[in-house]
């Protein structure tokens, strides 16, 4: 599926949950499972810098490239998933980093020196 066209249907539910925010968008989930869509994700996700980076299952760009078919297999297993409802996405990692005080006394949101920020990455 074109990026393009996503952008698109992506628009056009925006504009109309902002049209009518208390309306339920009708077959949601089925777009978000579209293997279109999951293909296009995919793409995203491994043309990002971090894509070489191994996940927590040891899984990189190139372990999935070395298939021939490694990326269609990939996205029919997580369609699969979806569509049956026995995908489980795995936990989320919690860092917590330290905040800098450059030159301010507060930092943007008013937390003082010493104090670290929550971030959450994915595994």
């Amino acid at each position: 599926m074109d990026t393009t066209h996503i952008l698109k249907i992506q628009t056009e539910l925006a504009q109309r949950t902002l049209a009518a925010p208390h309306e339920r968008h009708k077959r949601l989930y089925r777009l978000v499972c579209d293997v279109g869509w999951l293909r296009a994700g995919l793409d995203t996700i491994l043309a990002n810098h971090g894509s070489s980076t191994p996940s927590i299952d040891r899984i990189t760009k190139a372990t999935i490239d070395a298939k021939s078919d490694g990326r269609e297999r990939l996205v029919a297993q997580f369609h699969d998933e979806l569509m049956s409802g026995t995908y489980r996405p795995q936990p989320v990692k919690r860092v917590y980093i330290p905040k800098v005080r450059l030159v301010l006394p507060k930092c943007a949101h008013g937390c003082k020196d010493g104090r670290q920020e929550r971030r959450q990455v994915p595994t």
